[in-house]
C-alpha cells in the first residue's frame, strides 16, 4: 500500500500598510496535524493487539507504508484515539 499524500499550504502575509499579519484558515474538513484518521487507527491496532513498542511500531509503519514518523508522533497519535474512543468507551 501507498499512502496518500495531501499537502495543504497556508500563506502568511504581512500587509504593507498596517503591518497586520493575515492568513486563511484551513476548511474544517482537512484534518489538523501530521496523519489522518486512518493512520490514528493504525497506531490504536497495534497498541491493543500489537502491543508493539514504540519504536518498532515507527519502524514498521516506515517499512509497511514508507511514514517517517519519530517514536513521540507515536504517542501523540495514541492521545488522539485514545481521546476519540473515550466518549464509546464509557
Amino acid at each position: 500500500m501507498v499512502p496518500v499524500v495531501t499537502e495543504h499550504q497556508v500563506h502568511t502575509l504581512e500587509c504593507p500598510c498596517r503591518g497586520k499579519l493575515n492568513s486563511v484558515k484551513l476548511p474544517d474538513d482537512v484534518p489538523r496535524g501530521s496523519f489522518g484518521p486512518q493512520v490514528v487507527a493504525t497506531v490504536m491496532l497495534l497498541t491493543s493487539l500489537g502491543r508493539l513498542c514504540h519504536r518498532r511500531m515507527a519502524e514498521l509503519l516506515s517499512r509497511l507504508y514508507g511514514l517517517d514518523i519519530s517514536v513521540g508522533q507515536i504517542s501523540r497519535l495514541q492521545r488522539i484515539g485514545q481521546a476519540s474512543l473515550q466518549s464509546a468507551h464509557e
